[in-house]
């Protein structure tokens, strides 16, 4: 099915979450506010990359695993992902996702009524994780969402599988992705995906 982007991509794949808060082990999901910018702040507001860094005023949800904040749904996240977005609605079928999150990029993949993504399977290793966001997505989307309590790393594809796109989103740093990691996972899932990608600091690039 032909998608045009500059509407689909950008207008109509992004939302903010609506996850519960609440706490389970080391993980919390909290909500927090993002102010509008000072005129000081207007005026150095240098924005080199477009669609980045627009800092849009409102309430967010954010994810934490003891001190270290995971993910949120602010309008940067979602951007960062819009490759694997867009490769999941070109290419439609199965996504393979490592890392839950707080399920924003589940929510851009199957939310949207014209979606061509038939099913998603995730990979999560924090249990907690697991057990303050799954049910929540598994209720939306008990036709077409799977999620694995593993490791991504270590874990194996059942013989047969087969996925248009796979997409690693594990770390919570896009400049401290262990290369070694990368290797991994991208000769683990090669031979069994179309498309494979990674959240790192090129995923902030144009």
């Amino acid at each position: 099915m032909p998608v045009n982007w500059e509407k689909e991509l950008f207008e109509r794949t992004y939302w903010k979450s609506d996850l519960p808060t609440g706490c389970s082990g080391e993980v919390k999901i909290e909500r927090f506010e993002v102010t509008p910018l000072s005129k000081d702040e207007l005026s150095g507001n240098t924005n080199p990359v477009t669609g980045w860094g627009k800092r849009i005023p409102g309430w967010y949800t954010r994810l934490y695993i003891g001190q270290t904040v995971m993910m949120t749904d602010l309008y940067e996240e979602w951007w960062s992902q819009r490759h694997a977005i867009r490769e999941a609605y070109n290419r439609g079928g199965h996504v393979l996702i490592s890392g839950l999150g707080i399920g924003l990029i589940i929510d851009a993949l199957l939310k949207p009524p014209r979606t061509t993504v038939q099913k998603v399977t995730v990979l999560e290793q924090n249990e907690h994780v697991i057990q303050l966001v799954a049910e929540h997505f598994l209720q939306k989307y008990p036709d077409k969402l799977s999620i694995i309590h593993t490791d991504a790393l270590t874990w194996t594809p059942p013989d047969p599988s087969h996925y248009q796109v796979v997409w690693h989103d594990i770390w919570p740093y896009p400049r401290m992705v262990p290369t070694e990691e990368i290797d991994r996972l991208r000769k683990k899932f090669s031979s069994c995906s179309d498309w494979q990608g990674f959240w790192t600091i090129e995923s902030f690039a144009e």
